[in-house]
């Protein structure tokens, strides 16, 4: 989230929502670069981390003009599931 928001500051973006933001989970006061190659639990969930989730000239056209490389080395983590269950939004 703390990326999100900093994003819409960045690039002066008040009517984004966060599903703009394109990214399947949000998370607050995590840094998710910490759990690549590492095993996770997210609400009773297990993953694994795999890799940064490097943004891609999509986040331009998605989320606004320069989106792109504002998240260079802050573009969110891809992780394996690991075992079933469901999520819930949480605020």
């Amino acid at each position: 989230m703390e990326i999100y928001e900093k994003l819409c500051n960045e690039l002066n973006e008040s009517g984004k929502v966060p599903s703009d933001f394109r990214r399947n989970v949000l998370t607050r006061g995590v840094d998710l670069n910490q759990w690549i190659g590492k095993q996770f639990s997210l609400q009773g969930i297990k993953f694994e981390g795999v890799e940064e989730c490097r943004p891609c000239y999509w986040m331009n056209q998605s989320f606004g003009p320069g989106a792109e490389l504002a998240l260079r080395n802050q573009g969110g983590l891809r992780a394996r599931i690991l075992s079933t269950g469901s999520l819930r939004v949480t605020l």
